[in-house]
């Protein structure tokens, strides 16, 4: 996180700000019956960042939630610096609503706010408790307070030219009932022995990235799960976002995929795949053009073998020389890769020939130094 200090940066200042906030990961259970959760974000909607300077959280909500008890609002913890974190929560009934408020803090002097980026911070997250045993349908009738009351509505502060000034744009504050990333589809796809993971999320807020993890199958049990790779994340957008990762040269067997989701403060979710993914054995034998090509000084060259039995890969020249011998030796079925260095050898073209049981291809490649 990043705060100024010392001397005023005016660049900070010279903007007009524009900003988001969000309320959404509202859960129930973690603190009993009668308790729910959310979280309130807020992100920079600039491409550079601002200086904010407060805020006060407004929110209205049905009275039927708190099943004829009476509510408490408390602040669970926020990533704020203590000077910029919202306060003293409060419960006022007005008519059949409940306002959910939480007053700003004094407002800092110009150098001592917050760097607002497009990464969200945390604001706060806030618990919401009914005296009665449980409370009922928390959240569909909650919603954003944006009256112009001098109390009790949701106000954002910036300091604009060096003034605290109030930039507060109600068409820029968002209910999110879902989890912070909504995936609208997960799948996978089996090429050789390659499984490409596609997913797509429908919206995101302060999402790092995804751990992809793997499981193996191992007898009648899967094997731990293993991080295998991560993909970033796109932070906070309301967008559809689209992703897509390849799992390379597994062995022959059945695997299982999930998706570790994880917010820039650390928090995380699960996504599983929902059936598992075989890489069996090929059903033809294969030689694949030689990747890259041209190449210098190295290439790839990538063969399936269907049944157990003696391989040969041999390298020649355009007079039919042999040139080197990649494979000479018995392979049990399955998928293969063979890198080649060229490095000994001239320019020009060469073929390479693949030979095993009932099968025999060649093909070109071009070294090209």
């Amino acid at each position: 996180m990043l705060f100024l200090s010392g001397s005023v940066n005016n660049s900070v200042y010279a903007q007009s700000p524009a900003y988001g906030i969000v309320a959404t990961c509202f859960y129930c259970g973690s603190s009993g019956p009668n308790a729910f959760n959310f979280r309130i974000y807020l992100w920079s909607a600039d491409t550079s960042y601002f200086e904010y300077s407060g805020g006060q959280y407004c929110f209205e909500v049905d009275t039927s939630i708190a099943n004829g008890g009476n509510l408490t609002y408390q602040i669970i913890s926020s990533d704020l610096p203590e000077n910029l974190r919202p306060r003293n929560p409060s419960v006022i009934r007005n008519g059949s609503y409940f306002i959910l408020n939480l007053q700003r803090n004094e407002f800092p002097d110009p150098g001592n706010g917050y760097n607002l980026t497009r990464r969200a911070v945390y604001v706060a997250d806030m618990r919401v408790t009914t005296t009665a045993p449980t409370i009922d349908t928390p959240f569909e009738s909650m919603n954003w307070r944006n009256l112009s009351h001098p109390d009790y509505s949701t106000k954002i502060f910036a300091n604009v030219n060096i003034i605290n000034t109030e930039i507060t744009t109600p068409d820029k504050h968002y209910m999110d009932f879902m989890f912070p990333v909504e995936l609208s589809y997960f799948t996978s796809v089996v090429n050789r022995n390659f499984i490409t993971l596609n997913w797509s999320t429908t919206n995101e807020v302060n999402n790092s990235g995804f751990d992809i993890e793997r499981s193996v199958i191992n007898g009648q049990l899967f094997s731990n799960w293993k991080k295998v790779y991560f993909v970033e994340g796109n932070g906070t957008t309301t967008l559809s976002k689209y992703y897509s990762f390849t799992d390379r040269n597994l062995n022959t067997g059945t695997y299982r995929y999930r998706l570790k989701q994880i917010d820039f403060n650390g928090n995380s979710e699960f996504f599983n795949l929902t059936s598992d993914v075989n890489v069996g054995i090929p059903t033809d034998c294969s030689l694949s053009q030689n990747y890259p090509n041209p190449f210098n000084p190295t290439t790839k060259i990538d063969y399936d073998i269907p049944t157990n039995g003696k391989v040969s890969l041999i390298l020649y020249d355009l007079s039919g020389r042999e040139m080197s011998t990649l494979v000479n030796e018995i392979k049990t079925a399955g998928y293969y890769s063979v890198t080649f260095d060229a490095d000994n050898l001239s320019s020009g073209i060469y073929f390479y020939r693949i030979s095993s049981k009932d099968f025999v291809m060649t093909k070109k490649m071009m070294i090209l130094k």
